[in-house]
């Protein structure tokens, strides 16, 4: 057979090419900015000039140049690159070559018709190509006081006005970090900009209130979180308990259930996966946009507002360049998708707190050799979202939880604290005024001060009522969504249940109608002596029958929990109820042993039926799924009834909490917070025992592990 290789004829096709791999002009830029920092440039020069005379982009460096044979064997083959990982520039420093594919070149395209270029190395003669993309040229003189390489852009494909400039400007400061690069750019006759890094000198108070560092280390497959913040006063410190300064932790994700998968993997090739993702770093900085009198009071925030707060957004690095689509205006870690799913306010009482966009500013940094699994889209305007980037992201989602769980425990703390104090009631001078309209005669000019003083106070404290009330309704609305998206699964089994019930008859007479008719025929024995599975019908029959039996408990356990009669408040024995829990488990999980203990007085006393099953079930089905290859698993319950209050301990002899809860155990009862999202885990289990519990006006007084798990609460009586 022939071999055979593409040929590309036609410029225009080259053009074509360039002008359809870069998405902005500003990103065609960069790509330009990055060619003159891989060529040793230790400065670069941009010059847009855009009026009546002059409508043009100059790019200047003083970097290494080419000659002919650069120009003939690489500046014109596409896909030709002779880049390697890292190289010494012109000062001495270490650089990581930011391209590879040979492919930046051709962003002129996409900028202008007409592109001139002129090029030297130091000891070779000076390069002039030009082309218009459909013809092109170079020539050669003999110039020898040039050195390095200059582009002139004319016939622009777009207007530069002096706001595209600033554009481009703010963009290059966002997406240009290396500190051994200097970039001068000039507009017009305007005064010249030097090009710094947005981040580079962030300041505390200035730029953000709390700053979150995460190191991943793929040896160890581990994520280091640290907070450093200065959001509150000192005394919050005092007054939560809490060290509201900083914050330490260290994620093993080898305990692969502190990963979230989108899809069935074996434990083996995540964990290989994990090792070959390769070391990366991340650098947060979190602020509120604005802040009302009332929650700086509230919540003793420090700042009311700061004077140049960060608003770029999460821009994702590759060494010295930002990755063209992740330079912080694509929400690429789907930070507002999270608040969608979890919308609590971070005061709210049992909701996850999830940070907006437009709240945290950042680095992602990562390296083009450690990083190799995260490769570049071949316009080099994106990743591959493969396997690799999803487990990237999923990565700095966790450190992010850590950060939303530090916050929301200080901020709720707060709101507790105040909302607890008891405020002095003072007779409001409106009421005064409807009680004794008299009273306006007595003001005088002296005391009309004081007066317009108590008028401003009370219209301060209704609009402080009114802010509460919307973020209480706010909290209720929240709960009603979660609850109303259980209910729906729950009226839609107790349809089918109802449904199903109609038919329990004929499941329950299946298996011997059937066996029966067979062995009147005769038929039964031969049947039963067939040696393959697939033609042993009395064998297939007797697996019917047991699925037929599971089936029929799951029906009547359902239309019992949804008999109107146990929302009634009645008087039950405690006991009995537990021993009914326990049977319905039982029936279906072989495996486990539940043993109910009763301390102190007689159990009869008047309850609510659905709270006890609500609670108790939740918990037994926690440890069910979190503990499902243990061979057994035993269960105990405690319990001892006050006249005020039940207390209850609940215990299991399973592995305990995931290993990013055992710090911070009452962590499990936020929502949607899971181990098991892969296999239907919807985090929301121990946030409705929680909630239930609070409906008792009852507490949760400890959550204990290892080993295994314990869990002691307390109920209110109902009396």
């Amino acid at each position: 057979m022939k071999d055979l290789k593409y040929i590309v004829e036609d410029n225009e096709v080259i053009e074509l090419f360039g002008r359809q791999s870069f998405s902005t002009k500003e990103a065609a830029i960069l790509e330009l900015v990055k060619n003159s920092y891989d060529a040793k440039a230790p400065t670069l020069y941009i010059y847009v000039q855009y009026n009546d005379k002059n409508k043009s982009i100059t790019i200047s460096d003083d970097g290494e140049g080419m000659d002919a044979s650069d120009i003939e064997t690489k500046w014109i083959r596409v896909g030709v690159s002779d880049k390697g990982y890292d190289f010494i520039d012109n000062d001495g420093k270490q650089r990581i070559y930011s391209g590879q594919k040979g492919v930046g070149r051709f962003a002129l395209a996409r900028l202008g018709g007409n592109i001139e270029l002129l090029s030297k190395k130091r000891t070779a003669e000076r390069v002039i190509w030009k082309t218009n993309w459909i013809y092109n040229y170079y020539d050669v003189d003999n110039t020898e006081d040039f050195k390095g390489t200059t582009i002139l852009i004319t016939d622009l494909r777009d207007k530069w006005t002096s706001r595209d400039f600033l554009f481009l400007v703010d963009y290059l400061k966002r997406t240009c970090r290396s500190e051994n690069f200097t970039i001068t750019m000039k507009y017009n006759q305007d005064d010249e900009i030097k090009i710094t890094n947005v981040f580079s000198n962030a300041k505390v108070g200035l730029n953000y209130t709390q700053k979150v560092v995460l190191n991943y280390i793929s040896e160890s497959k581990s994520l280091d979180v640290s907070i450093i913040s200065d959001e509150f006063n000192d005394n919050v410190n005092e007054l939560t308990n809490t060290n509201i300064s900083t914050y330490e932790k260290k994620i093993e994700l080898s305990d692969l259930e502190d990963i979230t998968f989108d899809k069935e993997k074996e434990p083996e090739t995540v964990l290989k996966e994990l090792g070959e993702l390769g070391d990366f770093n991340c650098e947060f900085y979190f602020s509120l946009d604005t802040t009302s009198e009332d929650d700086v009071s509230r919540f003793n925030y420090k700042y009311k507002s700061i004077a140049e707060r960060y608003n770029t957004g999460i821009i994702l690095y590759r060494n010295s360049f930002s990755i063209s689509s992740y330079d912080g205006k694509k929400d690429w870690l789907e930070l507002n998708k999270r608040v969608r799913r979890s919308p609590a306010a971070a005061s709210h009482k049992s909701g996850a707190w999830r940070v907006r966009s437009n709240q945290i500013s950042g680095l992602v940094n990562i390296d083009k050799k450690k990083n190799i699994q995260l490769k570049d889209l071949a316009n080099r305007q994106g990743l591959e979202e493969n396997d690799y980037y999803d487990l990237f992201t999923q990565i700095i989602t966790l450190g992010i939880e850590e950060f939303e769980w530090f916050r929301q425990d200080i901020v709720r703390k707060m709101a507790i604290i105040n909302d607890d104090q008891s405020e002095t009631v003072q007779k409001s001078f409106v009421d005064e005024v409807l009680e004794n309209p008299k009273v306006l005669l007595n003001i005088t000019t002296e005391n009309l001060k004081t007066t317009i003083a108590k008028i401003r106070s009370e219209k301060k404290e209704k609009k402080r009522i009114e802010n509460r009330r919307k973020e209480e309704l706010d909290s209720l609305y929240y709960d009603i969504r979660m609850l109303n998206s259980l209910s729906t699964i729950g009226l839609k089994s107790s349809s089918i249940a109802h449904e199903l019930g109609n038919d329990k008859n004929f499941l329950y007479e299946f298996y011997g109608n059937v066996t029966n008719t067979l062995k009147e025929k005769g038929f039964w024995d031969d049947l039963k002596n067939s040696r393959e599975f697939s033609k042993n019908i009395p064998k297939l029959l007797d697996k019917n029958e047991k699925i037929s039996k599971k089936l029929i408990r799951f029906l009547e356990t359902n239309l019992e929990l949804i008999e109107l009669d146990i929302f009634d408040k009645k008087k039950i024995n405690f006991h009995d109820i537990l021993l009914e829990i326990k049977e319905r488990w039982k029936t279906d999980y072989k495996f486990i042993d539940i043993d109910i203990i009763e301390e102190g007085a007689p159990s009869n006393l008047y309850f609510y039926e659905d709270i006890l099953n609500v609670i108790f079930d939740n918990l037994i089905l926690n440890s069910i799924q979190q503990n499902n290859k243990l061979a057994s698993l035993s269960i105990e319950i405690i319990y001892e009834i006050y006249l005020d209050k039940i207390k209850v301990t609940y215990k299991d002899n399973g592995k305990g909490l995931a290993t990013k809860y055992k710090d911070n155990t009452f962590r499990i009862l936020q929502p949607h917070e899971s181990t098991r999202r892969k296999n239907g885990g919807h985090g929301l289990g121990m946030w409705i025992v929680k909630n239930t519990i609070s409906y008792t006006k009852g507490n949760i007084l400890a959550i204990d592990n290892p080993p295994g798990f314990t869990f002691t609460f307390e109920l209110g009586r109902f009396e």
